[in-house]
């Protein structure tokens, strides 16, 4: 069974609890551990030193408070490094991987409700990741510098969007929407609407009897038609 092994810094006191049980630093602890800056770092060292003697499998976690967080877990050189949870002042809660004192992949809980799973890159999401609306939205994808780079939206109204986003989180680029009536658009966006080249399907004939546009668009209007029709074949896409 691993021994559990926690220490806490408190201005200048130190606690150590070994498997639940808690105890201050002995006199010999104290001037050790004070004698180095890198507490933690150097904590681990002497606190292996003095387990491995009894031939216990050891796993620490260092708990570190700031004005800030509070963060549970491991540590490398006095920085968050390894697995750990940090809860922070703001009412966030990071729960994942570490690295040099930033997380590099886990779990964000944010105030609201909303929720965040996947890479990251400090307080940033980066790379893929899955981010989840309190009311119902999701979006699953690759994030690029906290923005949406490409991915699948889901929207709370039952419409999808795959494809590229800008980095205002707008639909930009290449993309497919499928609405929630059935009607699909695949085509070129431009700040969230329709912006050049693309196809409109839709699921029932419009009022001229038409169900397949292909075309133009500036600024969701369609401004040049180039094929309408009732007849999907007629379709090509360039």
């Amino acid at each position: 069974m691993p021994v559990i092994v926690k220490y806490t810094k408190n201005d200048n006191n130190y606690i150590i609890s070994i498997n639940n049980k808690v105890s201050n630093a002995d006199e010999n602890e104290m001037n050790f551990l004070r004698k180095n800056k890198s507490f933690a770092c150097m904590t681990n060292e002497y606190i292996r030193k003095k387990l491995i003697k009894q031939q216990l499998t050891v796993k620490l976690i260092s708990v570190i408070e700031t004005n800030q967080y509070k963060y549970e877990g491991e540590v490398l050189k006095g920085k968050r490094h390894g697995s750990g949870k940090t809860v922070y002042k703001s009412g966030e809660i990071y729960d994942g991987e570490w690295e040099e004192d930033e997380m590099i992949f886990g779990i964000k809980l944010y105030p609201n409700g909303e929720l965040y799973e996947g890479e990251c890159k400090g307080y940033s999401q980066h790379g893929y990741g899955v981010f989840r609306c309190k009311n119902g939205e999701k979006f699953e994808g690759v994030y690029y510098n906290n923005h949406k780079a490409r991915g699948i939206m889901t929207y709370a109204n039952g419409d999808v969007y795959e494809g590229e986003f800008n980095n205002e989180n707008k639909k930009q680029g290449q993309g497919m929407m499928t609405y929630s009536n059935g009607d699909i658009y695949e085509g070129r966006w431009l700040d969230d609407v329709k912006h050049g080249f693309g196809i409109l399907t839709l699921v029932k004939p419009d009022d001229k009897g038409y169900q397949y546009y292909a075309g133009n668009w500036q600024k969701g209007k369609m401004i040049d038609e180039i094929i309408a029709s009732v007849n999907p074949m007629v379709i090509i896409k360039n």
